[in-house]
C-alpha cells in the first residue's frame, strides 16, 4: 500500500486482461492534478439505457441530478467528494425529489483517516465530506460497504467485482478515435500526441467528451492494485492523494471489457461506485481521480478531455471509512438543534413571524400535525421527539430550551388541526404543560430523540 505521487500517477500505463465485451460507456470524474469543480458524470455512444435506472438499481434516485455528484445516503445525510466543496462549505444539492439546501449550523463533517495504513502515516482528514440537507427522498437507506475487498474476491482473470458507477457530467463522442504517440522522452515524458486514423504501433485509442450533460451510469470492474501500482500484498486498496490521503479502489478503461465499460474524463468526482456482497448492492467507493498517460492533455489541446483505454479511475474505500461515517451519524441524531424548528441554524422567534425564519411559528403551523414517518419533513413540522405528531411532549422540548416558547401556550389550544382519526384536546393545555414540565426536566434529553442509523 505505497502512496502514489501526483507524478507518477500521470505516467502510469496500464495492462489488463479482460473478456471481450464491446465496450459502450465512459465516465467523466475529477482528474487528479486538477481540483476541478465540473460535475461528474457517464458518456454513453448510445444514450439509451444508461440515462434512467439500470434494471438492478442500486440506488439511482439517490443520486444528484445535476450539478455536483453526491449520493444520499438515507435521513437526509448525504456524501461525496470534500474537494467539490471549497472551505469545506456545504452547498445545495438536486435531487429527482427537488434542490436541497445544506442545514444550517453543525451539520457537516470532513471524514477523518485512520491514524496510519499499512504502518504509513496518512493526512489527518481524507477527501470525503458528509452533511445533512433539508429535505428527505423516499428510497431505500443506502447500505456503506463494511467488509474491505482482498485478493480472495479475484476471479480466475484477475479481476474484482463488477461495480456501477454513476454521477453527473459530459457525454462523449460516438466515434472512436485514435493518437499516435511519441513516447521518446520515456516513462516521465512529455509525450507528444497527434491524431491517427489507424491503429496500430504507439498508437492509444480512446473518446473525446462532448455534451450532452447530465447524469448517467456506467460499469467496470476492480482491479488488482498490484498489477497497477506495483507490491505484492493482499488487500485491494492503494494510498492517493487528492489534497489529502484517501485510500482508494481503482477500475482500469478497457477496450474488451464490461458492456457499459465506465472510465474518467478529467471533469469531477463525488458520485457513488456500487457493487455487490452476497447478492446485496453496497455503497463501495465514492469516486475521486483519474489516471492518465503522460502529456495526455496534449490530445484535447489543454482539456483533460478524452478517456484512452488503460486510463484508470480511483475512488474512496468506503470500507475503510464505514465507521467513522457511521459514529458520525450516531453521535449527530437530530437534524439541527433542538428547536430549530426551520433549520436555520438557530432556535428564535415569537410566533408572530414567517415560519421561514421565526421557530414558534413553524411550530404553531405543525400544532397536532401527525407524520407517518420520524423523518426530517416531521421535524420541520414540529416533532422535535420524532414519535408520529407534534404534541405537548415536542412543546416541552421546545421550551426546554427556548423559555420563551411559553408564551405560545395559549395559542396552540386553539390552533390545533387534528386528523380526522385524531382526538381533539378536551383538558386545559396549561394544567398538562405545568405537569409535564415537572417530568421533562427530570429527563435526559438524548433519551427522547429517535435515532435511525442508515447502515448495520
Amino acid at each position: 500500500m505505497d502512496f502514489l505521487s501526483h507524478e507518477s500517477m500521470s505516467m502510469i500505463a496500464f495492462f489488463h486482461k479482460r473478456a471481450s465485451h464491446m465496450i459502450s460507456v465512459v465516465v467523466t470524474v475529477f482528474f487528479f492534478m486538477q481540483l476541478s469543480t465540473v460535475a461528474l458524470a457517464v458518456a454513453v455512444e448510445d444514450m439509451t439505457g444508461t440515462k434512467t435506472a439500470p434494471s438492478d438499481d442500486p440506488g439511482w434516485a439517490a443520486v444528484t441530478n445535476s450539478g455536483k455528484s453526491a449520493i444520499y445516503l438515507g435521513d437526509s445525510w448525504v456524501l461525496s467528494a470534500l474537494h467539490l466543496f471549497p472551505g469545506a462549505e456545504p452547498k445545495s444539492l438536486v435531487f429527482d425529489a427537488g434542490t436541497f439546501q445544506p442545514i444550517a449550523g453543525n451539520t457537516s463533517f470532513i471524514i477523518p483517516n485512520p491514524s496510519n495504513w499499512g504502518g504509513q502515516s496518512l493526512s489527518a482528514e481524507t477527501d470525503l465530506f458528509l452533511f445533512r440537507v433539508n429535505g428527505f427522498i423516499d428510497v431505500p437507506a443506502i447500505t456503506i460497504a463494511s467488509t474491505p475487498l482482498t485478493e480472495a474476491d479475484l476471479d480466475g482473470n484477475n479481476e474484482g467485482p463488477e461495480v456501477v458507477m454513476m454521477g453527473n457530467g459530459w457525454s462523449r463522442e460516438a466515434s472512436l478515435r485514435t493518437w499516435w504517440v511519441d513516447t521518446s522522452a520515456g516513462s516521465e515524458g512529455p509525450w507528444e500526441w497527434s491524431e491517427s486514423y489507424v491503429a496500430g504501433w504507439q498508437t492509444k485509442e480512446g473518446y473525446k467528451r462532448e455534451s450532452p450533460y447530465g447524469r448517467r451510469w456506467g460499469t467496470n470492474r476492480i482491479a488488482d492494485e498490484d498489477s497497477v501500482f506495483g507490491g505484492n500484498d493482499n488487500d485491494l486498496n492503494h494510498v492517493i492523494k487528492v489534497g489529502r490521503d484517501v485510500v482508494s479502489l481503482i477500475t482500469v478503461f478497457n477496450k474488451n471489457g464490461t458492456q457499459h465499460e465506465a472510465q474518467g474524463l478529467g471533469s469531477d468526482s463525488g458520485g457513488p461506485v456500487f457493487s455487490k456482497r452476497d447478492g446485496q448492492w453496497e455503497l463501495r467507493g465514492i469516486m475521486n481521480a483519474v489516471l492518465i498517460y503522460p502529456s495526455q492533455w496534449d490530445a484535447d489541446h489543454g482539456g483533460f478531455m478524452s478517456a484512452m483505454y488503460g486510463n484508470a479511475t480511483t475512488f474512496a474505500d468506503l470500507s475503510v471509512y464505514h465507521d467513522a461515517i457511521q459514529a458520525i451519524i450516531d453521535a449527530h441524531p437530530n437534524y439541527s438543534i433542538i428547536g430549530d424548528i426551520n433549520l436555520d441554524g438557530l432556535v428564535s422567534g415569537d410566533g408572530t413571524g414567517p415560519v421561514e425564519s421565526d421557530d414558534l411559528s413553524a411550530f404553531i403551523a405543525g400544532w397536532r400535525h401527525e407524520h407517518p414517518l420520524a423523518n426530517i419533513e416531521a421535524w420541520k413540522q414540529g416533532d422535535l421527539n420524532l414519535d408520529g405528531i407534534t404534541d405537548l411532549y415536542d412543546f416541552a422540548l421546545l421550551r426546554d430550551v427556548y423559555p420563551s416558547a411559553g408564551a405560545i401556550a395559549g395559542r396552540l389550544n386553539s390552533s390545533a388541526v387534528p386528523e380526522p382519526s385524531s382526538a381533539i384536546l378536551t383538558i386545559c393545555i396549561g394544567t398538562v404543560l405545568a405537569g409535564l414540565w415537572h417530568q421533562w426536566k427530570k429527563r435526559s434529553l438524548g433519551s427522547m430523540i429517535g435515532r435511525r442509523p442508515f447502515s448495520p
